[in-house]
């Protein structure tokens, strides 16, 4: 893997959820062509409701660069269903996420952005929550995460349902798009 500095001091990321035979792996480059065949066959699903803007990455290229470019604090793994590329998952410091940031960065200078796809066939059976959970988790373990950020555009109503079960609370809403934060309380 060709990551930069700070991700060859990180091991390769995998996870274990508890559902079976459900494990977030770290994307490597050797997956692009993969990932750009589940892209591409849930395209419909993945823009259903952000447009082409919203699909992930999606030639081989743009994938390998996607995946070679972690850095320490940006974790992006696959979601893996027995040995098959179902979706991915991310958390990434703010400092690097996508989208527009700054606000956030200011008030919360140590927060972190989710950010979650699965193909359309897997939906409703728990799987992008336990893969965003699993995910989390490992940032307050590795990282001391304890903010963290997402969003969904309004009739994206599966996906604000995802972002509740993981304890997200409604922050903000204009016509274009819903955000969400989940703030936890650290005990002193």
């Amino acid at each position: 893997m060709n990551h930069s500095a700070a991700e060859s001091e990180r091991p390769p990321l995998e996870l274990a959820t508890p559902v079976q035979g459900l494990v977030l792996r770290e994307l490597e480059p050797g997956d692009a062509q993969t990932f750009v065949d589940w892209a591409l066959s849930n395209r419909e699903h993945l823009t259903e409701f952000g447009g082409e803007e919203t699909l992930p990455p999606h030639t081989v290229e743009d994938v390998i660069a996607w995946v070679c470019t972690l850095r320490e604090r940006d974790f992006k793994p696959g979601i893996w269903l027995d040995g098959a590329l179902i979706g991915h998952v991310t958390v990434s410091h703010l400092s690097y996420a996508r989208g527009r940031t700054e606000e956030l960065l200011a008030q919360s200078p140590d927060g972190f952005a989710l950010g979650y796809g699965l193909a359309l066939a897997r939906t409703g059976r728990g799987y992008a929550t336990e893969a965003c959970r699993a995910l989390m988790d490992y940032a307050r373990r590795e990282q001391g995460a304890v903010d963290f950020y997402s969003g969904t555009f309004p009739d994206n109503l599966k996906s604000q349902a995802v972002l509740e079960r993981l304890g997200f609370e409604r922050y903000k809403a204009t016509e274009e798009y819903v955000s969400y934060r989940l703030l936890e309380r650290v005990a002193l």
